[in-house]
């Protein structure tokens, strides 16, 4: 999803709702911060359920890398 596709979705609800993240083990957490740093991120590199799609990566190694604005609840 990138920031276009994100304000179009946001916009469909009202402003004071709350945006919650999945806990790791149970519950929810509360958004707590979006990283202003450059993510390199390989994109489509996971294909185990288990794992998001995406990966950790370093710059240049290949050609399928993007900046990614990460959201934590940190």
């Amino acid at each position: 999803m990138t920031i276009s596709e994100l304000i179009e979705e946001l916009k469909k609800y009202p402003q004071n709702t709350r945006i919650i993240l999945h806990g790791g083990e149970g519950g929810y957490h509360d958004v707590k911060s979006l990283y202003e740093k450059e993510i390199a991120v390989r994109v489509k590199t996971n294909e185990m359920w288990c794992y998001g799609p995406h990966e950790n990566g370093q710059r240049g190694v290949r050609n399928f890398y993007e900046t990614a604005l990460l959201i934590d609840w940190r």
